[in-house]
């Protein structure tokens, strides 16, 4: 059953960070920080960041539910390192959702500065999710898990 867990939780960790890569390369292009790379209108850009984003908050909520469950299972309260990222998943997630929160309300000026926390929501999932995930498999193959 672990192995299974292991899985599930690698391909969703996967499949979130290339709908987050999506998310973040369509905002950044509209916002002419980086060259047209992506083909597409901005309003087929627009599209393709919000429904990526979306399926990305929903794989993301579900990876810290599935994290918590597996630490709960796995590991005891005193240890550490697992449990610290279970507490940083959650907080990743809600500061996705602060986020995402904020953004439905009217556009302000301060608002630019949402690029520089989708920035860091990108890379804490790149070194939560994924790097968890790697992290698992080496122990479990290693046998130190």
């Amino acid at each position: 059953m672990l192995n299974g867990l292991l899985v599930v939780k690698g391909v969703v960790a996967l499949s979130t960070f290339v709908l987050a890569t999506i998310a973040f390369l369509t905002m950044m292009q509209m916002r002419r920080k980086i060259p047209a790379i992506l083909p597409g209108t901005t309003a087929q850009l627009r599209r393709w960041h919000v429904v990526s984003g979306r399926v990305s908050f929903l794989l993301f909520v579900f990876l810290a539910f599935l994290g918590t469950g597996l630490a709960l299972y796995l590991y005891p309260p005193s240890s550490v390192r697992p449990w610290l990222h279970v507490i940083v998943s959650v907080a990743a997630t809600v500061v996705f959702v602060g986020k995402i929160i904020i953004v439905r309300r009217k556009v302000q000026p301060w608002m630019r500065q949402l690029l520089a926390v989708g920035i860091i929501l990108f890379l804490l999932h790149l070194a939560i999710f994924l790097t968890a995930t790697i992290w698992a498999f080496w122990f479990k193959f290693t046998g130190a898990l």
